[in-house]
C-alpha cells in the first residue's frame, strides 16, 4: 500500500492489507482504498495526499494531510484524531472542484450563518464516518489551513 514519499508522524503508521477489516471490508465496494485520497488540495499544482493513519499503540486513528512542497518535501497537517475510534470506522474520498451542497443545503433546516453550499476552487476531500456522517474539507487560502462543512448527518 505504497505511502509515496511521506513518512507518518511519530506514533502513527500507514494502513496495511491486514487492516482491511470492519468497516473497510464492509464498504470495500464503495471505497477500495478508504484510507487514502490524492488530489491538489491547495491549488499549487502539486498533488497532495490525505491518509487515515493508525496509532502505533493500537489506540485510535487520525486523519492527516500531506501537502506536497518542492523537492519532495511535505507539510503534515493533522485534521482529526481520536484515541477511541478505530481507523476502519472512517473513509476519505477526494471531491472535485465546483459547487457542492452541504447538509444544510440538502436538509433546508439550516442554522443561522450555515452555508447551503460551498464552491471549491481546488479539490477537497470528504471525511466519512462510515454509515453515519460526512464532512467536506477544503483549503482556505486566507487562513492557509483547511475549513470544513457538514455534508451528511
Amino acid at each position: 500500500m505504497g505511502a509515496f514519499a511521506q513518512k507518518p508522524p511519530a506514533g502513527w503508521r500507514f494502513p496495511t492489507e491486514a487492516d482491511i477489516k470492519g468497516g473497510w471490508a464492509e464498504y470495500h465496494h464503495l471505497f477500495p482504498r478508504p484510507y487514502h485520497a490524492r488530489a491538489d488540495f491547495n491549488g499549487d499544482g502539486i498533488l497532495d495526499d490525505v491518509w487515515i493513519l493508525i496509532a502505533r499503540d493500537g489506540k485510535g486513528s487520525g486523519v492527516f494531510v500531506f501537502l506536497s512542497e518542492m523537492q519532495g518535501r511535505f507539510r503534515t497537517i493533522k485534521i482529526f484524531s481520536d484515541d477511541r475510534s478505530p481507523a476502519q470506522g472512517y473513509a476519505v474520498a477526494s471531491v472535485p472542484p465546483g459547487k457542492h451542497l452541504t447538509f444544510c443545503g440538502r436538509d433546508s433546516d439550516c442554522e443561522e450563518g450555515e452555508p447551503a453550499s460551498v464552491t471549491l476552487k481546488n479539490a477537497g476531500f470528504e471525511l466519512i464516518t462510515l454509515g453515519t456522517a460526512a464532512g467536506l474539507y477544503y483549503w482556505n487560502r486566507k487562513t492557509r489551513s483547511f475549513s470544513s462543512v457538514t455534508t451528511a448527518d
